[in-house]
């Protein structure tokens, strides 16, 4: 088999792996809903609570950076906890999964699925700052 071949071959593949991928989100997407509504969407305050932690993981933060953001509560190790929960149960990733000690990410933008997360203004400004970039990136 040539090099051209052999391109086209896993040019096919990645296609495929493509669209099995975007027919796994719409076949899971009802399952992860309800497992997301499950663990954040509650009245209670530790819930909203989860949900802020868990919003403040996206970009991949440290828990002590997250329990900072929050005003020191939870303490740190609540919030590794609560992270290594997520990974078991498909929410969250390490960023760098082949160490342990990597900061973990959240795999769903929780707006997406119905909850709306409040942030505290300390945090606010901190992920403001973050997106702020992001959005001006290219401008003159």
């Amino acid at each position: 088999m040539g090099a051209g071949e052999e391109e086209n071959t896993l040019k096919r593949i990645a296609a495929t792996l493509g669209e099995m991928l975007t027919w796994v989100r719409v076949t899971s997407y009802p399952t992860v809903a309800q497992i997301v509504r499950k663990e954040f969407g509650g009245e209670d305050p530790e819930a909203a609570l989860r949900a802020q932690v868990y919003a403040l993981s996206s970009d991949g933060r440290s828990s002590r950076e997250i329990s900072r953001l929050l005003g020191g509560r939870p303490a740190y190790r609540t919030i590794g906890a609560l992270q290594q929960k997520w990974r078991r149960m498909g929410l969250a990733a390490l960023v760098n999964p082949s160490s342990q000690r990597s900061p973990t990410r959240a795999l769903f933008d929780l707006s997406d699925l119905g909850i709306d997360v409040t942030l505290p203004a300390s945090a606010e400004a901190a992920c403001g700052a973050v997106e702020g970039n992001e959005e001006t990136e290219g401008t003159p």
